[in-house]
């Protein structure tokens, strides 16, 4: 996966996020050469989340230095752990959840990939998930 920074301030101002979304921020596990497989794998397990929230989830961004490098669909959470995925079996434990999913549908993908979110992230906020819309 390769990110493109944008200078283009649209990218910011502009983005207006409607969907029912959870923002993953993934910036500790990224690696420009990761494959999408392993992406999504690392976007999407093992999160501290509210299980009744997430419910609301539709779509699940996977975001890097505040830029969205995917889009998923989410079609359910479960305790982390309980579906198969390469993962690292330290980050799973009590409490967090994964979900499964597939790629966004093309429209949904080209509203949001390599826009930013920096501006969703107040500084100091060190959570690495940010509800949208639910």
């Amino acid at each position: 996966m390769n990110i493109e920074n944008s200078g283009d301030s649209e990218n910011i101002d502009n983005l207006d996020i409607t969907e029912p979304a959870l923002l993953i921020r993934i910036s500790r596990a990224y690696d420009a050469n990761m494959t999408e497989q392993e992406l999504y794998d690392i976007t999407r397990s093992s999160w501290k989340v509210n299980y009744d929230r997430v419910q609301n989830v539709e779509y699940a961004f996977s975001i890097y230095q505040g830029q969205i490098l995917e889009v998923y669909k989410v079609a359910g959470w479960y305790g982390a752990g309980t579906t198969f995925a390469e993962r690292n079996e330290d980050a799973l434990a009590s409490g967090r959840f994964e979900f499964v999913g597939t790629i966004a549908e093309d429209n949904v993908r080209d509203k949001y990939i390599n826009k930013s979110v920096k501006h969703l992230f107040k500084p100091g906020n060190a959570s690495p998930v940010m509800y949208l819309n639910c």
